[in-house]
């Protein structure tokens, strides 16, 4: 399979979401921040706080937003681009790499070095070779203004707004939700709008083991104040008038507000427990092997895992499509890009698993009787859960 709905996926999703890693306690702003501008799309800003002007090489990263050419091979789809900024007297220095693969799995390449001076914009064309669009990013100075407040539309009954937070731009704005229902939150949307047009999505998620929100907790949602630069009269532009909390998808799939989301949730669960499934089978077929030696074993279970599926077949997806028949075709390939994730997450995680027994060098049996054992209990656990 191609990586079409993978890279369409990653256009429509996250061309309009910049992220940073980030802490979760207030931190003040500093007089500078990151300027991107993605080659036919907004410019955007990431601010640099005063706590990582004193950490080297502090980590920024966003999802590409344009690709140069389609992919055939997984090594060489770029998934992530990290920038890793430090001031060094009267200059920046700004590293550049990209992470490869669909699922960040498949390493990481260096694309370019740059020091650049305060205000300066320097084009990163290297990056064309790998398939991705130029941008030009550089350190700029910030004049900091009043934040509005937008107007909050809530499509959703399981989530009330506890507050909403943020005292200048370009600093994202903080959306504090408080989660009333029983169920496990799984994923959720926010829309930002300006002159009546979306200009951001902002789709935070969980994982299987880890929701995003347990039962009764509150979740903080950053969303990113202005995708525009500064105007001749010196105010930002593009600054987000309406939030709209679209979505809300449960753990168990259920979900509140509008389908999209849901759709994608589903399609992951649907396929996962199928993978599930089979790797269940592989480890019984590991377990009534015990009378061979444990390597073999290993390496028996170790290829059966290689050999597990990588992409959902069309049947696998229909059931989930059939329940949503409201999505249009575009909106259908993220299905398969989502079901995707659900099958490698159950491989990756069983992989991990044969790779950290192997460390241990161990050609007991027994031990390894014990070990496939609570690998069942662990795979069987996770089935029960979806």
């Amino acid at each position: 399979m191609k990586l079409t709905a993978q890279i369409t996926a990653a256009v429509l999703l996250l061309a309009f979401c910049f992220a940073e890693a980030r802490a979760q306690k207030p931190r003040v702003l500093s007089s500078y921040a990151i300027q991107i501008q993605l080659k036919g799309n907004p410019v955007f800003y990431e601010p640099i706080y005063e706590s990582d002007l004193a950490v080297e090489n502090k980590l920024f990263w966003f999802s590409p937003c344009c690709y140069t050419r389609k992919s055939s091979r997984d090594e060489d789809f770029i998934s992530l681009i990290k920038l890793f900024v430090s001031p060094e007297g009267g200059e920046w220095k700004i590293k550049i790499s990209v992470v490869m693969g669909a699922f960040r799995d498949k390493g990481e390449r260096v694309v370019a070095t740059y020091r650049t001076r305060l205000n300066q914009m320097t084009p990163v064309d290297e990056i064309e070779k790998l398939g991705v669009g130029s941008f030009e990013v550089g350190i700029v100075a910030i004049k900091p203004e009043e934040a509005t407040r937008p107007e909050i539309i809530n499509k959703t009954t399981s989530l009330a707004v506890l507050n909403l937070v943020s005292e200048v731009v370009p600093s994202p704005y903080q959306l504090l939700l408080q989660h009333l229902s029983h169920k496990r939150v799984a994923a959720l949307e926010v829309d930002s709008y300006s002159d009546g047009k979306r200009i951001m999505i902002t789709w935070p998620r969980g994982d299987f083991n880890q929701p995003l929100i347990e039962a009764g907790a509150t979740y903080e949602v950053r969303i990113k104040s202005t995708s525009g630069p500064s105007s001749s009269s010196g105010g930002y532009q593009r600054k987000p008038e309406r939030f709209e909390i679209v979505s809300v998808v449960f753990a168990d799939g259920t979900f509140e507000g509008d389908e999209f989301l849901a759709a994608q949730v589903n399609a992951k669960m649907a396929v996962a427990k199928l993978q599930l499934q089979r790797v269940i089978a592989l480890l019984e077929a590991a377990r009534v092997a015990g009378g061979a030696p444990a390597p073999e074993i290993i390496s028996n279970l170790s290829k059966g895992t290689f050999a597990l599926r990588d992409y959902p077949t069309s049947e696998e997806i229909k059931p989930v499509s059939d329940r949503f028949p409201a999505l249009n075709v575009m909106q259908r390939d993220f299905l398969r890009t989502n079901a995707t994730q659900g099958l490698h997450a159950v491989k990756a995680s069983l992989r991990f698993d044969i790779t950290q027994f192997r460390l241990t060098n161990t050609t007991d049996r027994t031990l390894l009787k014990d070990w496939l054992k609570r690998m069942r209990e662990k795979y069987e656990t996770w089935l029960g859960g979806l």
